[in-house]
Protein backbone atom coordinates (compact mmCIF):
# COMPACT_ATOMS: atom_id res chain seq x y z
CA UNK A 1 0.00 0.00 0.00
CA UNK A 2 2.85 2.41 0.82
CA UNK A 3 4.37 1.95 -2.64
CA UNK A 4 1.01 2.66 -4.31
CA UNK A 5 0.57 5.89 -2.30
CA UNK A 6 4.16 6.87 -3.08
CA UNK A 7 3.56 6.48 -6.83
CA UNK A 8 0.32 8.52 -6.71
CA UNK A 9 2.09 11.32 -4.83
CA UNK A 10 5.09 11.18 -7.15
CA UNK A 11 2.85 11.58 -10.22
CA UNK A 12 0.82 14.37 -8.63
CA UNK A 13 3.95 16.42 -7.82
CA UNK A 14 4.49 16.98 -11.53
CA UNK A 15 1.95 19.78 -11.07
CA UNK A 16 4.13 22.83 -10.24
CA UNK A 17 1.25 24.52 -8.37
CA UNK A 18 0.66 21.65 -5.96
CA UNK A 19 1.81 21.96 -2.35
CA UNK A 20 1.54 18.78 -0.30
CA UNK A 21 1.43 18.83 3.49
CA UNK A 22 2.27 15.60 5.28
CA UNK A 23 1.23 15.42 8.93
CA UNK A 24 3.54 12.99 10.70
CA UNK A 25 2.60 11.45 14.03
CA UNK A 26 6.11 11.51 15.47
CA UNK A 27 9.77 11.94 14.53
CA UNK A 28 10.14 8.26 13.57
CA UNK A 29 7.21 8.38 11.14
CA UNK A 30 8.51 11.66 9.70
CA UNK A 31 11.89 10.07 8.95
CA UNK A 32 10.22 7.03 7.37
CA UNK A 33 8.06 9.18 5.09
CA UNK A 34 10.99 11.47 4.17
CA UNK A 35 12.98 8.38 3.17
CA UNK A 36 10.05 7.17 1.07
CA UNK A 37 10.10 10.45 -0.91
CA UNK A 38 13.86 11.09 -0.86
CA UNK A 39 14.19 10.65 -4.63
CA UNK A 40 11.56 13.33 -5.29
CA UNK A 41 13.52 16.55 -5.61
CA UNK A 42 10.95 19.25 -5.00
CA UNK A 43 10.02 21.90 -2.47
CA UNK A 44 6.37 20.93 -2.84
CA UNK A 45 6.34 18.62 0.20
CA UNK A 46 6.11 20.13 3.66
CA UNK A 47 6.25 17.93 6.74
CA UNK A 48 4.26 18.92 9.83
CA UNK A 49 4.62 19.46 12.69
CA UNK A 50 7.91 21.26 12.16
CA UNK A 51 9.02 20.29 15.66
CA UNK A 52 7.69 17.57 17.90
CA UNK A 53 8.59 19.60 21.00
CA UNK A 54 6.39 22.55 21.87
CA UNK A 55 8.50 25.70 22.47
CA UNK A 56 11.45 23.73 23.92
CA UNK A 57 9.14 22.18 26.52
CA UNK A 58 9.19 18.55 27.54
CA UNK A 59 5.66 18.10 26.18
CA UNK A 60 5.66 16.28 22.86
CA UNK A 61 3.46 17.40 19.99
CA UNK A 62 2.00 14.55 17.90
CA UNK A 63 0.55 14.84 14.40
CA UNK A 64 -2.83 13.44 15.43
CA UNK A 65 -6.44 14.62 15.05
CA UNK A 66 -5.96 17.13 17.87
CA UNK A 67 -3.08 18.67 15.88
CA UNK A 68 -5.11 18.63 12.65
CA UNK A 69 -7.98 20.40 14.40
CA UNK A 70 -5.49 22.98 15.71
CA UNK A 71 -4.28 23.59 12.14
CA UNK A 72 -7.86 24.00 10.95
CA UNK A 73 -8.55 26.56 13.66
CA UNK A 74 -10.89 24.50 15.80
CA UNK A 75 -10.95 25.41 19.48
CA UNK A 76 -9.83 22.33 21.41
CA UNK A 77 -10.72 23.79 24.81
CA UNK A 78 -14.43 23.03 24.56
Amino acid sequence: ADEHIREIVKRSLINPYLKMYVICYDEASKKKIEEMFQDIKTNSIEYLPYSFKEDNQEEVCHGDFKYLNYLLGEDNNE
